[in-house]
Order: structure tokens, then C-alpha cells, then sequence
């Protein structure tokens, strides 16, 4: 695969579920409501699920230094064969508030991976306008308005919507759930996708032994 192939396939917009967002403004209405935007963001996963399917997971590396001003800074290297090297490329944070070292070292390779492409496309995504709620309900965010001390909740605006297709999310989305949940694998993810359509997935037309390993574990994420 050439350079330009690889930095194309790197550059390429994350899909919807490795998309991540965060509280960028918020405010209470004089009716008590409140308003909120929030701002797209990627993880460390999503960038390490990028490269291990690009380069593939021996063909790239992460390293780190200490950076100024106490901060910490990361590289990322890919592996050119033709040259027989690493090809690295650097950024870096500063420690946050909040689990400073961990945070440091996340924000620092998420910034590497930048360089690299990977989420740059998340800078062009606008602030965007969510749902909120003064109760708590299933699967939404938990905030807390700065200004007025006073909490609320918000999700990502239609999450809780059918998505455009022709077919309904069991359908589109059964294969994937099945394999994590039968594969024992990460139920964080299978936890996002089912919460994401509040698809019930006994009711919903999924498979009976779908549904069977479902109902085993469906009090894990609130279903």
C-alpha cells in the first residue's frame, strides 16, 4: 500500500459509533430549562481501532516524552517497508485537572494521530445544538451547568430516533451486536449501540438465541 493510500484511508471520517461528544456550552432558561452544545472528539480506541485496521497492529507504535511546561508529548510511528523504518510523527498536552498523567498521555496521542489524520475531520464539525432534560432518563449524558451550579441531562440530538434506512436497526445492526455479545466482547460498545436506537432486542424481530444471550445480560446495560 503506498503513502498516499494509507494517509487516504486514515484521513477518512470516523464512523458514527466511534464518534464521542462533551459539553462545550451550556446555560439554564428562565423556565428552568436549559440549552447545551456539545462538541464532536474522538478516543484513544477509536484511533488505535484506525491504525491496527490501516497499517495494521504491528506496524505502528506510540511512544512518549516529556514535554514542557510538564507536559507530556507522543509519537506515533508507522512502518515503511520500502525504506526499512518508522516514520514518526509527534504532538503534544498538557496534563489535565483530572487524572492529570492519564489524561496527558490520551490527549497527547490523540493530537499524534492528527498529524497522522485520524478525527481531523471532528475540527470541521460545528458545535452542535443537543436535547436536554431536568430529569434523568435512560442512556442520556449527566451535566452540570457551570453558571448556575444546577445539574441536567442531554443526548446527542435524534440519538434516540430511528437512523435513515430502509431496514430497521435489529436488521442493520444484529450481525455486529451478536458477534460481541457472543464473542464476550466489549459490552460497553454493544451497551452504546442498543441504547443508541432503544431497540428492545427481544421484541424488536432480533433472533431468538440473539435474544436469548441478550436477556442473559441485558440488566448490565439497562435494557
Amino acid at each position: 500500500m503506498s503513502w498516499d493510500e494509507i494517509g487516504e484511508k486514515l484521513r477518512a471520517p470516523l464512523p458514527d459509533d466511534r464518534i464521542e461528544w462533551r459539553v462545550g456550552q451550556s446555560g439554564k432558561k428562565q423556565d428552568g430549562t436549559f440549552w447545551c452544545k456539545i462538541l464532536a472528539y474522538m478516543d484513544n480506541r477509536a484511533v488505535q481501532e484506525r491504525l491496527d485496521a490501516v497499517v495494521g497492529a504491528e506496524n505502528w507504535k506510540n511512544e512518549y516524552a516529556d514535554g514542557p511546561g510538564g507536559g507530556v508529548i507522543c509519537g506515533i510511528s508507522i512502518w515503511d517497508a520500502e525504506k526499512t523504518q518508522w516514520i514518526c510523527k509527534w504532538d503534544g498536552a498538557e496534563n489535565t485537572d483530572i487524572e492529570s498523567v492519564k489524561g496527558g498521555l490520551s490527549d497527547s496521542m490523540k493530537r499524534a494521530a492528527v498529524q497522522w489524520g485520524i478525527g481531523r475531520h471532528l475540527y470541521d464539525t460545528p458545535e452542535t445544538w443537543a436535547d436536554t432534560s431536568t430529569t434523568k432518563k435512560t442512556g442520556w449524558n449527566y451535566a452540570k451547568d457551570k453558571k448556575s451550579g444546577a445539574n441536567f441531562y442531554w443526548q446527542v440530538p435524534g440519538a434516540s430516533q430511528m437512523p435513515a434506512s430502509n431496514e430497521p436497526p435489529a436488521v442493520a445492526l444484529k450481525d455486529k451486536v451478536f458477534a460481541l455479545i457472543g464473542s464476550a466482547g466489549d459490552m460497553d460498545q454493544v451497551e452504546m449501540l442498543c441504547k443508541k436506537y432503544k431497540q428492545d432486542a427481544i421484541t424488536g424481530g432480533w433472533s431468538s438465541e440473539l435474544g436469548s444471550l441478550f436477556e442473559a445480560r441485558k440488566a448490565e446495560f439497562g435494557a
